[in-house]
């Protein structure tokens, strides 16, 4: 029996555009597309799951993550301060934090 292909993240992606405000599947989607290499889409992803829910720290934590490799140290920073001031305790954060301000001085 052969199995069917779907497109990458087929589910993810009609769950959000069935409910927008689902900051989670949002979340989700984000993750998978930085996965596959589309760090435009999942940028654009977590951007909107963060538009929801601010408090998010994993989509705002994965989001400087994305900054950082591209980058764009001023907006990373300003993602991990978030995540910090929202949980000090996010593994990472802090030491992405010190890396992205020691490259924005460079």
């Amino acid at each position: 029996m052969r199995r069917r292909r779907f497109p990458f993240g087929k589910d993810y992606a009609e769950a959000v555009a069935l409910d927008p405000a689902d900051y989670r599947t949002e979340t989700n989607l984000a993750i998978l597309h930085a996965k596959r290499g589309a760090h435009g889409d999942a940028r654009r992803h977590y951007e909107h799951a963060i538009s929801v829910n601010p408090k998010l720290v994993l989509a705002r934590k994965n989001l400087g993550d994305l900054l950082l490799h591209y980058g764009e140290f001023e907006a990373a920073i300003a993602q991990y301060v978030e995540t910090l001031n929202i949980d000090p305790s996010v593994p990472g954060a802090q030491d992405n934090l010190t890396l992205a301000r020691t490259l924005a001085r460079k």
